[in-house]
This record gives C-alpha cells, sequence and structure tokens, in this order.
C-alpha cells in the first residue's frame, strides 16, 4: 500500500515482513519514484539484521482497548502523586509552552494532562487573541488572555466526531462499513467512485483527492455537484491518502441517513448526552469572548477570522462539515477522550458500544506498516505522539494548532490546543511542542528498576548520542546478561540503540550478538535495538566467548532531531566467565564502576 500525505508530501512505502517479539511488521520509505527497497536490505545495507516491534497484531491492539474501557471514570481535579506520576516532569511543560509563545509559534496555548480519569495538569498561556491583523499588534488593553476554558476552533480533529456519529449509525445498523456511499448517495457513484465503502473513507483509503476547493463555487447545488463529480486519484483501497473530501462526504452521509443536519446530529447524539456544553459548530455571539481568533483572511472575505470555522471549505459549507467546523474547549475535548478510554461511555453516557471503540482504534490499513490508521483515528504517530506512541496510541491533529492522544496502555491523554494560526498560517512548526508535551508526560510515567532502588535510564531528547560503558576483563567462555525496558522511537527516521564491544581501549567497536527473551518468545539480536519491549522489562543475554583480556562494552543512544520514544533502561547488569562472576551490579548499579555520558541512575 502507498501512503501519500496531503500537507505537501508524497511517498511511496516499500513493506516487508521481519522477525520480532510479537511477530511485528514495519516499513522503510523511498522516494517516490525510486525503486523500493526491502527492510532486509534496508538492515543489512546498515548491519542492523534486527530490531524490536513496531507493531502488534491486531487482537491485542483489541485488548488494549478492552482492557481501558472497563472502567466509567468521569473527570476530577487531581494532582501527579494521586496517580503514581512523577509531577517534576510535568513542571517542564511550562517551559516548553512558553518557548513556543516566545519563538512566535502562537501567541497562546492550553495544555491538559488526564491521567485515570484526573486532571493533573490544566494550564492556560499567553493570549487568546493578539493581532489585529497579519502585522499589526492590538493595544494591550484590547488583547484578550487565554483562560482555561478559552473556545478553540478544532479544524480536523472534527473528523474524530465524524467518525463517531457514523460508528453510531453502524451500531443501528442503519448502515455498514462494508456499504458504499453511492448505495445511499446515488448521485456521487460516477468515475468509477460507484464502489468507494464507507469503510475507506473513514480510512481515507477511498482513492479520492486530498481536497477540493469547494469554496470556489457560489451555491450549495454547485458544491455538491463538485462533490459528485470529483475524480479518483488512486484505485479505492490501494493508498491511504489523507483526505478532507473523504470526511466531508461522511457528514453528507451522516444527514442522509440520520435526517438531521450534521450540527444538529453531533448535538442530540454525542455532545448534548456527554455534557459538552462548549462543544459546537458556528459559536453564538454569547460565546465570542470566549473563543480564540484565528487567521487574518482578507483573500476569504473576512478580516480577522474569529469565532467562525477557519477551514475555507467548511466555511463555504455554512460551517458545518464533516472534516472541519467543531468548536470546543480542552476540557470538553478531555471529556471525549475519557469516553474512548472508558470504552465509549461516560456517566450514565453510553455513546459508543466498547466493540466499535475497538474497532475505531485497531489498525485498519494494513499489517504491515509501522504507521496505523484507525476508523477516523491516527494510530501510532510518533511525530506527534511522541514517547507515548505505540499501536494501541490513538489521537489526531488540527490545522490550526490543535491536538490530543490518547494511550490506553496508562489511561493517559494528552491535550494541547494552541491558536497557532493567529495571525497568519505560515508560522514554524509546533511539532516540537507536541512532542515535547508528550515527551515529559511519558517520563512523568514511572519505570522503576528491575531490581533494586535505581536502574540506568539513557535520558532523551533530540539529536544525542549518549554512551553507557562497562571496563571490564573477560575470560573464556564470557557472557553478558542484563534485564532491559526499551522505548525506543520507530517512527521514519528511527532512533536506535547499540550495543558494542571494543578490546583495543576504544579504537575500534564491534556489535554484540545475542537474544532478548520476553514470556515464551525469543529474539536473535545484533546489538541494534529500536521499537519496544511493550513497557516491560525482558532478559536479554550476549555471547562474549570469542573476546578475552581488556574489554570496554558499551551501550550507546542515539536520537534523530525529531521525536523519542520513551528511553532505554538497563539493570542488572552481569558477566560471567569460566570461573563465575567477572562482574555483578547488584542489589544497584555502581556509578563508581562505570563511564556514563548522557545516561543516569534514576527510580523512575
Amino acid at each position: 500500500m502507498r501512503i501519500i500525505w496531503s500537507k505537501h508530501l508524497s511517498i511511496v512505502v516499500s513493506l516487508a515482513l521481519f522477525a520480532s517479539l510479537f511477530t511485528s511488521e514495519t516499513l522503510i520509505f523511498a522516494e517516490q519514484n525510486q525503486p523500493p527497497h526491502s527492510i532486509e536490505e534496508d538492515y543489512l545495507h546498515h548491519n542492523h539484521p534486527s530490531s524490536l516491534p513496531a507493531q502488534v497484531p491486531a487482537p491485542e491492539w483489541a485488548k488494549a482497548w478492552e482492557r481501558a474501557g472497563k472502567a466509567n471514570l468521569t473527570l476530577k481535579k487531581g494532582s501527579p502523586s494521586q496517580v503514581h506520576m512523577q509531577g517534576k516532569y510535568l513542571e517542564d511543560i511550562d517551559e516548553i509552552v512558553q518557548r513556543g509563545i516566545e519563538e512566535n509559534k502562537y501567541p497562546g496555548a492550553v495544555a491538559m494532562i488526564v491521567k485515570d480519569g484526573r486532571i493533573i495538569k490544566h494550564e492556560a498561556y499567553g493570549k487568546a487573541s493578539k493581532y489585529k491583523n497579519d502585522s499589526e499588534v492590538l493595544p494591550e488593553e484590547y488583547q484578550l488572555p487565554m483562560e482555561k476554558d478559552t473556545i478553540f476552533d478544532l479544524a480536523s480533529l472534527t473528523k474524530i466526531v465524524t467518525s463517531i456519529a457514523v460508528m453510531q449509525l453502524t451500531e443501528t445498523d442503519e448502515i455498514s462499513l462494508h456499504d458504499t456511499l453511492a448505495s445511499y448517495i446515488p448521485e456521487f457513484g460516477t468515475h468509477g467512485k460507484d464502489e468507494i465503502t464507507i469503510e475507506q473513507l473513514l480510512t481515507h483509503t477511498s482513492g479520492l483527492a486530498a481536497s477540493h476547493p469547494l469554496d470556489h463555487y457560489e451555491t450549495e447545488e454547485e458544491r455538491l455537484q463538485a462533490l459528485y463529480d470529483l475524480e479518483l486519484t488512486e484505485e479505492p483501497g490501494t493508498t491511504l491518502i489523507y483526505s478532507d473530501l473523504s470526511m466531508i462526504l461522511l457528514g453528507l452521509l451522516v444527514e442522509t441517513v440520520s435526517g438531521e443536519t450534521l450540527d444538529e446530529y453531533v448535538s442530540n447524539h454525542i455532545t448534548g448526552p456527554l455534557g459538552m456544553t462548549d462543544t459546537m459548530f458556528n459559536p453564538s455571539e454569547d460565546y465570542l469572548s470566549r473563543v480564540a481568533p484565528t487567521e487574518h483572511s482578507p483573500w476569504s472575505g473576512r478580516e480577522m477570522v474569529w469565532g467562525t470555522v477557519h477551514d475555507e471549505k467548511a466555511y463555504a459549507m455554512d460551517g458545518v462539515a464533516g472534516h472541519a467546523g467543531l468548536f470546543s474547549t480542552t476540557e470538553d475535548f478531555a471529556i471525549l477522550s475519557q469516553m474512548i478510554l472508558n470504552g465509549g461511555r461516560y456517566g450514565n453516557a453510553r455513546i459508543l458500544e466498547p466493540g466499535t471503540v475497538a474497532q475505531m482504534l485497531t489498525n485498519q490499513i494494513t499489517d504491515e506498516s509501522h504507521l496505523g490508521q484507525g476508523l477516523g483515528f491516527n494510530l501510532n504517530r510518533g511525530w506527534f505522539m511522541d514517547g507515548l506512541s505505540s499501536p494501541v496510541t490513538a489521537g489526531h491533529t488540527g490545522f490550526t494548532g490543535t491536538s490530543f492522544v490518547i494511550d490506553p496502555r496508562n489511561d493517559t491523554v494528552v491535550i494541547f490546543f494552541t491558536n497557532r494560526v493567529h495571525p497568519t498560517r505560515y508560522g514554524p512548526s509546533i511539532n516540537p511542542e507536541r512532542q515535547d508535551i508528550v515527551r515529559q508526560t511519558a517520563r512523568a510515567l514511572p519505570v522503576r528498576p528491575a531490581a533494586g532502588q535505581e536502574a540506568w535510564f539513557s535520558g532523551n531528547g533530540r539529536n544525542k548520542n549518549h554512551t553507557l560503558t562497562l571496563p571490564v576483563t573477560l575470560e573464556e567462555n564470557s557472557e553478558l546478561t542484563f534485564k532491559t525496558w526499551i522505548d525506543i522511537a520507530d517512527d521514519i527516521p528511527r532512533d536506535f540503540g547499540y550495543l558494542d564491544i571494543s578490546v583495543d581501549e576504544g579504537e575500534t567497536w564491534h556489535q554484540l550478538d545475542g537474544h532478548l527473551h520476553a514470556q515464551r518468545t525469543t529474539l536473535e539480536n545484533a546489538g541494534i535495538f529500536t521499537g519496544s519491549t511493550g513497557w516491560r522489562w525482558v532478559n536479554s543475554a550476549y555471547d562474549l566467548s570469542e573476546y578475552s583480556g581488556d574489554a570496554l562494552i558499551r551501550f550507546s543512544y542515539v536520537t534523530d532531531g525529531s521525536a523519542n520514544g520513551r528511553g532505554w533502561y538497563i539493570d542488572q547488569v552481569t558477566v560471567t566467565g569460566n570461573n563465575g562472576h567477572i562482574f555483578k551490579d547488584r542489589p544497584n548499579p555502581d556509578i563508581n564502576v562505570w563511564q556514563a555520558d548522557g545516561w543516569e541512575l534514576s527510580s523512575d
């Protein structure tokens, strides 16, 4: 399957199966119009013959959401200690968000962290309204501060709500995912589009283009006809193209089947039952003082966009569309996120059945891709999920500067809303801030040592090369064993961990051959690590029999300039030989023996 992103990036994916702890798959990206290469070829080229898993089988995805859905938690204020998190790491989020303000990435933001139904961090920063136009700053007395209850234009986070609406209609048997859209909207079935299914629209695999200038048409009839006249860019079911058009059409489907307008349906069946009183299309003037303005947009016939949807296509559709148009607060969206974690319910409101939630949060597009796509939800997207990214982590981003991440493994929600398009869409990327906020949240989830009080932790960050070196004198038939906990980013590009040895005082290094063992599964490993052990400790053993005398054993953690995983932990390191223990790092690591550069002893 090819994956094509609509934001000016087109890439071809080559897929291949390789061994892992969980019989998982991954992928390698190739530039478009270049011959694809297999993952085996890529790893051989880099002398990297093995990897940790990027994926788990589909049944395991469903199990994670089934476990999360057993609770029915409603949001309450709390503290990190109440949910066994380390608050000192969450404090760094303030500096991260403030950095984005100082670098003019956004005038303001609201961040919220939820764990086990407890709101453990909820802060507002900067300004909700700051600019008169794209260059002129408002006088201070006319600027509006960002507040915790500021209402944001959600942009593409609307797609999540539209997807929930569609899945509700499947539960009542009014539609089926395998039905074609044309069976409900016959006018759409032209130019080969008659075979496009509802499922393909939800997974962005319909073959439709990313967008179409619906705002260029004068009337609703002309806009509808433009949708009916769309032509395929790819064969349905073969290519992932992130498409606004797919979600616009799903919004029309909801209206056609339910007999309600999309805004009425969402209010009656989703936001109303959930008590999301600050979530709506087209907020009235009563809400205007709480709404964050977006862009100075004279080309759309508007000046500063404030209280109307930023997206031009949605604006042309009177502010109500399946891909954009909703406004909401961080707290309201936390309710929606907690509903998903609860398996489709919140308080007394049942929005979806647990099996439907599990289906929505299961990778639908391919078993081979490390990038997951659920029914409406993004899965396993390290570029904004960072240290919480996994095959069962769900979320989405919005063009106006919104994003959310849901991690069912830790019952954690991260919401970060900014007004980054105020006053212009052409500012710097906010992805570093998105990543760093999630990274600090992940760091606050403690990893306890396998034994004793402390274990070695790799640290994290961008463009790092952290090393942990053990000087040791080897005997014949020596072996290295240790316990390890690994969550190293395997997005494209990947981060890596390396295990190698030198017997010439560090002049040359050789990767070690060994294996990792978890439960009843053993993975052969050649001294390179990327991916995850599933937030658990596993046993490791490496053969040192071909080496003797003085040696240096080195663990290296190497990151790129983008997202991180949670990191790498090492504990209970032992080196044995014919005469027994040569080195035994128990019960706690001896800091005086090791040479640590970037690694640190950590109890969490």
